[in-house]
């Protein structure tokens, strides 16, 4: 009985480590994207302004898939990459 309880001890510290791990990755992912003014779809070149007054444009409406997923700071990044900005976007 002892060892049951020592067992399932570890698992909900194990578990509780893992959701800390999870949640504090997602904070830093977060913050990532908030430094971030473009966001860049690999496969497409295209890329889209987050600071865009187009709801359009608001990364939540974006359909990139997170394999194809790039993101610039500044404009001069996305042409010396030869990405190109999404006209509605600009």
């Amino acid at each position: 009985m002892l060892l049951k309880k020592s067992k399932k001890g570890e698992l909900i510290l194990l578990s509780i480590i893992l959701l800390v791990a999870l949640i504090t990755g997602l904070v830093y992912v977060q913050q990532q994207i908030e430094n971030q003014k473009y966001i860049g779809n690999i496969k497409t070149k295209i890329v889209y302004n987050l600071n865009s007054a187009n709801p359009n444009c608001q990364i939540q409406n974006l359909r990139i898939d997170t394999s194809n997923v790039i993101f610039f700071k500044t404009e001069s990044e996305v042409i010396a990459s030869g990405f190109t900005i999404d006209k509605q976007c600009a």
